[in-house]
């Protein structure tokens, strides 16, 4: 807007409905898996793997690390099961443009567009400047103390030679809602990081998470979940990533 704060929204299920809004937040800044649109099926009734590659955990579902478990969710109809003792991870280097990658003309600026440059996926700046938050939820079947999972989500960040910077691990924390508890938590992403690792960690126990989110802190973030064969709005997650379900009745009528 006007005053240089950022909005953006993330499209899912073949780009045809957005799956989270995000307020003073850039594109590349925010990220969301709610692991419902893996295998969209379309107007035509076939089913097809969608290429959204903003975000996701699908290389650790053809790796045999996990799989998507549809009788198990904390909303709507599937969530990832991470094998015990196993990680379900994420990757990508983080670009950092420089002064050749610009030319001026005149008064503007101009980009020069490369393929590789294309800013159509979750790649945050590593200028130590903007804090994170991670967040999801976590069911599994190892608790510490009866209070807590001992699942959780690591974020690693690693430098050109690739040493690691820090690691920073976001445990379940607070109550343990239908079987369900939530993570979050704040990290930093330091400068001279260039390659960016969210893993979703089971532990000694096989763990399922779901509706995970990343975001500027300064930011917020809500989300959204469809039915993947009939696109009916199945639940909404606010700021907090807590969320309110729908339920349709045979007709398709909204009842509550």
């Amino acid at each position: 807007d006007a005053l240089g704060r950022y909005s953006s929204a993330l499209y899912g299920y073949n780009y045809t409905h957005p799956v989270a809004v995000a307020s003073n937040s850039r594109y590349n800044q925010i990220a969301f898996d709610g692991f419902e649109d893996y295998h969209y099926q379309n107007e035509l009734g076939v089913v097809t793997l969608c290429q959204n590659d903003h975000f996701n955990y699908k290389n650790a579902i053809g790796m045999l690390q996990a799989e998507l478990d549809h009788g198990v969710s904390h909303s709507g109809n599937s969530s990832l099961k991470v094998f015990a003792l196993g990680a379900a991870a994420w990757q990508r280097q983080i670009r950092h443009f420089t002064v050749e990658e610009y030319s001026a003309h005149g008064d503007d600026i101009v980009r020069i567009a490369r393929t590789a440059d294309d800013i159509g996926y979750f790649a945050p700046n590593s200028d130590n400047t903007v804090n994170y938050i991670v967040g999801g939820w976590v069911r599994s079947t190892g608790l510490v103390a009866d209070t807590a999972y001992t699942a959780l989500i690591r974020i690693t960040c690693t430098d050109s030679i690739g040493t690691g910077i820090t690691t920073f691990d976001a445990h379940p924390s607070g109550y343990i809602i239908e079987g369900w508890q939530r993570i979050e938590a704040q990290f930093p992403i330091p400068a001279g990081t260039t390659m960016l690792k969210t893993e979703l960690v089971a532990e000694e126990s096989e763990s399922w998470f779901d509706d995970v989110r990343i975001h500027p802190a300064d930011g917020n973030m809500l989300t959204y979940v469809y039915d993947s064969r009939t696109l009916r709005l199945m639940a909404e997650l606010d700021a907090n990533n807590y969320a309110t379900f729908y339920e349709y009745n045979k007709e398709g009528a909204l009842m509550r």
